[in-house]
């Protein structure tokens, strides 16, 4: 039993060490500066500080987005959740095309050092489910079950 506390704590103090939520008063200048520039319209917006890199989430309208900043105020990657419905036609026609049987249930897109890659779950009627990961032109890269 004390073992087990023991790894627990330990886990616990390792997610808090790595990720610390923070007040906006304690994100440098040029990072709350790129990101409100941007965004404007955002709300709900929670920031914490991974390593050097400063990461915000928050929402705009009804989508929910993250992004990952540098220190200097410069964008590592941007993640967005999305509406199935709203995943671009190369996208939509790769999965139908390799996957007849199966819908897309949840859909997010991720823009990193000017690429963008598609992260889509997918599933049967019967429950097999699948993540497949495309990039922009409909490749799939990333193929597994889920």
């Amino acid at each position: 039993m004390k073992s087990l506390l023991a790894t627990m704590l330990f886990f616990l103090t390792l997610s808090l060490v790595s990720a610390q939520d923070l007040p906006p008063k304690d994100i440098p200048q040029q990072v709350l500066d790129a990101f409100r520039s941007k965004h404007k319209e955002a709300t709900a917006v929670d920031w914490e500080k991974k390593g050097a890199s400063f990461e915000v989430e928050y929402k705009e309208g009804a989508q929910d987005h993250k992004i990952l900043y540098n220190k200097d105020g410069v964008e590592r990657y941007h993640k967005e959740d999305m509406a199935t419905a709203d995943l671009p036609a190369d996208i939509s026609g790769s999965l139908n095309a390799k996957y007849p049987n199966y819908s897309a249930t949840e859909a997010e897109k991720l823009s990193e050092k000017g690429k963008v890659t598609y992260s889509v779950d997918i599933k049967t009627v019967s429950g097999e489910k699948r993540e497949v990961h495309l990039t922009e032109k409909g490749k799939i890269v990333l193929d597994r079950l889920d």
